[in-house]
């Protein structure tokens, strides 16, 4: 799945920068390095033995013509077209590398568990994530039937691999498991 995933977000990027691109170009003629209005259309100098035609007749041949170019009316809604497009491409590029990178803290958050943690630990994060990912520290205890030391050094260790956090509540604790432990045990479960 992550392949695939990959393959579209290099696409994103690629599309995104030929569009990008394409509108630099076609935004080029507009754009002079004097940063003066570009003049529209081009001069024109007609050679001494130019004879005319029906559009020129009447024309003194050596004298310069400014000829102005027919712009088509959807010009304008293609270059708007391509940096909207290389926008969006690019976004949708970004977005799946942040997808890719949620998955993989989530794979190597639920392999750190599973290789470090011990069958109590895996219990104590187990009855967590069946009560919403959290509880009291005295409700654990019941639920575990564990005794409150070992449940506090549960609780210390887990705290300390970054899987749940502690907040006071009262007389007691609460132990929340963090969101990315959470959700992946809801995917999973």
């Amino acid at each position: 799945m992550h392949d695939w995933h990959f393959i579209v977000m290099i696409l994103c990027f690629i599309y995104g920068g030929i569009s990008l691109l394409f509108f630099i170009m076609q935004m080029s003629p507009f754009i002079n390095a004097s940063g003066a209005p570009p003049a529209r259309g081009f001069e024109m100098n007609l050679p001494d033995n130019f004879t005319g035609s029906p559009e020129f007749s009447g024309m003194n041949a050596s004298r310069r013509i400014f000829l102005e170019p027919e712009v088509s009316r959807f010009f304008y809604v293609i270059i708007f077209v391509s940096l909207f497009g290389s926008f969006v491409s690019i976004t949708a590029g970004l977005s799946l590398l942040n997808l890719i990178r949620k998955k993989e803290r989530r794979e190597l958050t639920k392999g750190v568990i599973e290789t470090v943690t011990t069958p109590e630990e895996k219990l104590v994060i187990r009855i967590l994530n069946e009560n919403n990912g959290e509880l009291t520290q005295s409700e654990l205890v019941k639920r575990t039937s564990l005794s409150k030391v070992r449940v506090h050094r549960i609780v210390k260790r887990l705290e300390s691999l970054n899987i749940v956090s502690k907040y006071s509540y009262g007389l007691t604790n609460k132990i929340k498991l963090n969101e990315s432990v959470f959700e992946d045990a809801k995917k999973s479960g």
